[in-house]
């Protein structure tokens, strides 16, 4: 029961520790959102434009 008292309370200790980080950096994950949503929709945007700019058809 000790054990098991022991894992239960590191567990915790994990997700409070993250949950603070979290909180105290909240900004930097806001940008950090941001930052790979751009990016995702440049690489759509660049593979949408390819058959454009080259003529070839691209399965997609």
């Amino acid at each position: 029961m000790s054990s098991l008292m022991h894992q239960g309370r590191a567990t915790y200790a994990f997700f409070e520790r993250n949950w603070n980080l979290t909180r105290r950096y909240w900004g930097w994950e806001l940008v950090w959102l941001v930052y790979n949503i751009v990016n995702a929709m440049s690489v759509t945007y660049i593979g949408l434009s390819a058959q454009l700019i080259t003529g070839v058809k691209i399965n997609t």
